[in-house]
């Protein structure tokens, strides 16, 4: 007797969310590994502007308590961590996300579709 199985489907509103940036993807793959060059590190994180800006500004935030402005993704990269890189990119990409969904629920409203 064979059974087959039915492929489950993402609900509706889950197929409106946009994909998961890829320079976030290639971020996290990155700062993933055991051995991380942080200048390459640094070379990715600078393809995407608002990312490398967040990460300066969290750099210099009053966390760190330093005396000296961070200018470097270098140096940013090495003072909060991969960890915190990881972290970082996943919240960019996400808060990225959320926005997109909102204007495509925002078109849904506007056509008159609606969930209920």
């Amino acid at each position: 007797m064979t059974e087959t199985f039915a492929r489950p489907q993402a609900p509706w509103a889950l197929r409106l969310l946009p994909p998961f940036p890829a320079i976030a993807s290639r971020i996290l793959a990155m700062a993933s590994q055991e051995e991380v060059d942080i200048r390459e590190l640094s070379g990715l994180v600078k393809m995407d502007p608002s990312f490398s800006a967040e990460l300066l500004r969290f750099a210099n935030s009053a966390l760190f308590s330093l005396r000296r402005e961070v200018t470097s993704l270098v140096s940013a990269i090495g003072m909060v961590g991969t960890d915190r890189v990881k972290t970082m990119a996943t919240l960019v990409a996400v808060n990225r996300m959320v926005r997109g969904s909102r204007h495509a629920s925002g078109r849904c409203a506007r056509s008159g579709f609606t969930a209920w």
